[in-house]
């Protein structure tokens, strides 16, 4: 997946290319999600569709960026 961009004021991750239901599942338990493997956790995923997620963000400082 690659992403194209995010909204801090929507907290929408968008993705170019990908289909976020096929990396993220929402369960009973926090769906975390950070910038790469050695990042610290950016947020937790609070809804799903085929090119976004929304985050509750969680560390300001580790937002995604374009292309990441």
């Amino acid at each position: 997946m690659i992403v194209s961009g995010y909204d801090p004021s929507t907290k929408i991750v968008s993705f170019s290319s990908g289909d976020a239901r096929e990396w993220f599942e929402l369960t009973g338990q926090p769906v975390r999600v950070a910038k790469d493997a050695t990042s610290a956790y950016f947020g937790t995923v609070t809804a799903i569709t085929s090119n976004s997620i929304t985050v509750n963000e969680v560390n300001t400082g580790t937002r995604p960026s374009s292309g990441a």
